[in-house]
């Protein structure tokens, strides 16, 4: 082996070190990181809930919904490409099953960033009590019964509860059929896999 090849090699090992370790660093002991950052993204909310005119601050929280949302994407990507042969194991439906909660509490946080997101443009807001025929964004941010509840109302809308205290306004009611449709869908594929895993579990015993 020449003295080009060996350090190319070793710059390849380099690299790959480099990666591994900022891939354990950055998914490693992914419950606990969303944990953290939910704390962080109830923090926020809660402070911008008292300043709703504040739209540096909105934006702020905002942003790191945003952040946070994309990095709990590529968390579950990453997870899923690495123990996706784990979680097919007719023994490991426990497993399964903590995976897809983990999976709906961050497609509810996204589904809540859109909300955030959507509310921060002014093509929409939530409301408690009953909704208006027309949308005016003129009044979104002197609107006494504006709701910045977006978690909650991300949540109750991808399960379907609909407990009617909250209402969508504006491009918010487009953004409210897409999580509940996701909901949907994403409930009858895990509950799918879930079957097919205790089916497959059967046949081995």
């Amino acid at each position: 082996m020449s003295f080009r090849s060996l350090r190319t090699a070793l710059q390849e090992d380099r690299k790959k070190y480099s990666e591994s370790k900022l891939k354990h660093l950055l998914f490693s002991h992914p419950v606990l990181k969303f944990i953290f950052f939910i704390l962080v993204n109830y923090v926020l909310s809660l402070v911008s809930k008292y300043y709703p005119e504040n739209f540096l601050l909105r934006g702020l929280t905002t942003t790191v919904n945003i952040v946070i949302a994309v990095y709990f994407v590529l968390a579950i990507i990453y997870i899923v490409h690495r123990r996706w042969e784990h979680l097919m194991n007719p023994k490991n439906v426990p497993s399964l099953v903590g995976a897809y909660v983990f999976f709906v509490v961050v497609i509810i946080l996204i589904f809540s960033t859109i909300f955030a997101v959507v509310e921060l443009t002014g093509q929409g807001y939530l409301k408690y009590g009953g909704c208006a025929d027309t949308f005016d964004p003129t009044v979104m941010y002197q609107d006494p019964a504006a709701s910045h509840d977006f978690f909650y109302f991300s949540a109750i809308t991808f399960f379907t509860v609909g407990y009617g205290d909250i209402c969508p306004m504006g491009i918010m009611k487009l953004a409210a059929i897409v999580d509940a449709l996701a909901g949907h869908v994403i409930s009858v594929i895990v509950v799918a896999l879930i079957i097919n895993n205790f089916i497959q579990m059967q046949r081995k015993e």
